[in-house]
């Protein structure tokens, strides 16, 4: 597990470009696009089961998700009193199989620090290999594609696709109306 204060600046700020900014880059330039077109539409913005549970270990990932989940529901808001017709969606998966254990070897290099000791780090190996272990043990791709169409088809905004999850997400969400606080030992129960 990485703690929040050992992840360096330059991997916030990656993780968070590739999964917040990246969608405000996209959103910004297409959703005027498509209300000019006047037809229908949807936006379906890729998220993480991360954007609506908490675990402990992935401070950045975690942070990254929430926004696009919030940025996603905030912008089926402005969608709908703008009176546009464009559905939003979330998609929140769990692990998939997928390359995205692969990522450092796309690093770009205004997000690179080879000199920090981090990169060296037991931590930062262990990252990775927990990284490529439950990715390469997640759901299949494909299996994942029905689901979704499924839910675009009904019009679901939160598109969840791994439903193991979901005490996870209905233990959060306690916690935040009863005035409950993250422990880690519940947690470590639930996990």
């Amino acid at each position: 597990a990485l703690r929040m204060w050992e992840l360096p600046t330059r991997d916030w700020e990656w993780i968070m470009h590739v999964n917040v900014m990246s969608q405000v880059y996209a959103m910004k330039r297409i959703i005027p696009i498509m209300m000019a077109q006047k037809t229908h539409g949807a936006i379906l913005n890729v998220a993480s089961i991360a954007g609506l549970v908490d675990t402990p270990g992935m401070p950045a990932y975690h942070a990254s998700k929430f926004a696009s989940v919030g940025m996603s529901e905030a912008t089926a808001y402005d969608l709908q009193r703008a009176g546009a017709d464009i559905e939003m969606h979330v998609m929140c998966p769990g692990f998939v199989q997928t390359d995205l254990y692969h990522t450092e070897e796309h690093r770009p290099k205004q997000y690179s620090n080879p000199s920090d000791p981090y990169y060296q780090s037991e931590a930062f190996l262990k990252g990775q290999q927990f990284a490529k272990y439950v990715i390469t043990n997640g759901m299949p791709l494909d299996t994942i594609a029905a689901t979704v169409f499924k839910a675009l088809e009904e019009d679901q905004f939160y598109i969840l696709t791994h439903p193991q999850f979901n005490p996870l997400i209905l233990d959060r969400v306690n916690r935040i109306v009863k005035n409950g606080a993250p422990d880690v030992h519940v947690m470590d129960g639930i996990m």
